[in-house]
């Protein structure tokens, strides 16, 4: 081998030169504007730019904010985004380095979650970083970006009150983090049962307050909710194998969502069983750093994708759910299975730039005012969705033996 070459593999494999190239790449296709021809769908509704989603909320809630705000649109996120210091002397700031620290930051945190899997994983960390449902959320700088982030701290903090703080935050930041809640059950072996009981009233009484103040606001949130939903494109949800059987068959929706919600659960059952007679539930816990990525990760992601229509940038967390997998990799018994389902995943983020290039094609026309979506932009759709499904029934069924460890520290019978 020569010497190039070997300096060539060299910077591959160092984890450090990785992070510049990675960072170096990501901010060539935003400032070159290559991201929105290859990669993510272009938002001209507002004609903003980069990082839309950011800059709406930093307008939104400078408008709320002022004195003389009545021409404020109703305010579409946590009334905790008021509390947060957002003086007019830090707007530059706000507006133009925080999102491109915020992008710095999360791939810092994508190389320290995945630190002990790096050299065995190089290429599924490539497709991860750079999936479509990845540089969406890195594009629009979306709130769930940020709290990802805070998931990612919240797992690797070791102070139980500042876990509560960023908790707390969160959930009053976006209400579905109330999945967070779960890691302070993490710390059972440092906290007594009743200071874990104490916990959960405290903050749920003192939600109830914050909410009840600012009911106006909490109200305004859920009613433009539909305004933020996913339809056929973008979407990351239970509800789009219901949409796409709709669309074939005009079947009827509820039904066919009832009946999608029942398959999903028997599944989960099945896995569940199956898991249990391999002896795999001995093998996960709530200790290590990789269990409490996984417990917030896979609970945020189920919650989310049970009950809302996601824009698919949501996919994030389900990031958090991998490094227990390559963990659990390790495991000589469980080594076959776990390297199956670590290729599914991999298959799944590559073939998300299959269904990509179908979402940035001109997919629909409209026939008497009907929207009929080509075949090709189904076919991949339903693809991605029956992923989507199998993936989170496989990692709910490893879920549900953290949860149920949970419920057994709550009722004192661990």
């Amino acid at each position: 081998m020569s010497k190039f070459n070997k300096y060539y593999l060299s910077l591959i494999n160092n984890r450090y030169c990785a992070i510049l190239l990675y960072l170096f790449a990501i901010f060539y296709l935003l400032e070159s504007k290559i991201i929105y021809d290859y990669f993510v769908p272009q938002d001209l509704s507002k004609y903003i730019g980069l990082f839309r989603d950011w800059v709406i909320t930093l307008d939104d809630t400078y408008c709320e904010i002022k004195q003389d705000n009545y021409n404020c649109r109703p305010y579409q996120y946590g009334p905790i985004l008021l509390y947060l210091p957002f003086p007019n002397i830090l707007k530059s700031f706000y507006y133009e380095i925080f999102p491109i620290t915020t992008i710095i930051i999360f791939i810092l945190f994508i190389f320290i979650i995945f630190k002990n899997f790096y050299n065995k994983n190089k290429l599924l960390i490539l497709t991860i970083i750079f999936s479509p449902t990845t540089l969406l959320a890195l594009e629009r700088g979306n709130l769930d970006l940020h709290l990802f982030l805070i998931a990612i701290t919240i797992s690797y903090s070791r102070y139980y009150y500042l876990n509560i703080f960023l908790i707390s935050i969160s959930f009053l930041l976006k209400y579905y983090p109330i999945t967070y809640l779960v890691n302070i059950f993490t710390f059972y072996k440092k906290k007594s049962h009743l200071s874990l009981w104490l916990t959960i009233i405290i903050l749920s009484l003192f939600f109830g307050i914050f909410l009840f103040i600012y009911k106006s606001i909490f109200l305004d949130l859920f009613l433009n909710l539909s305004a933020s939903k996913a339809g056929y494109h973008l979407i990351f949800s239970i509800k789009a194998l219901s949409k796409i059987f709709k669309y074939y068959f005009s079947l009827n929706y509820i039904l066919i969502l009832l009946l999608t919600y029942l398959l999903f659960i028997f599944l989960v059952y099945r896995f569940i069983i199956f898991n249990y007679k391999i002896k795999l539930h001995k093998e996960i816990n709530l200790h290590s750093l990789e269990e409490k990525l996984f417990l917030i990760g896979t609970n945020t992601s189920l919650f989310t994708y049970i009950i809302f229509s996601n824009i698919y940038y949501r996919e994030i967390f389900l990031i958090l759910s991998i490094p227990l997998i390559m963990k659990l990799r390790e495991n000589i018994k469980f080594k076959k299975l776990f390297s199956f389902i670590l290729l599914i995943i991999m298959l799944r983020y590559i073939f998300l730039h299959v269904h990509n290039f179908e979402l940035l094609s001109d997919n629909h026309h409209h026939i008497n005012d009907v929207r009929i979506f080509t075949k090709s932009f189904m076919i991949t759709l339903t693809i991605k969705s029956l992923f989507d499904y199998f993936f989170l029934i496989f990692i709910t069924s490893l879920v549900f033996f953290q949860n149920l460890k949970i419920i057994k520290i709550l009722l004192k019978k661990n």
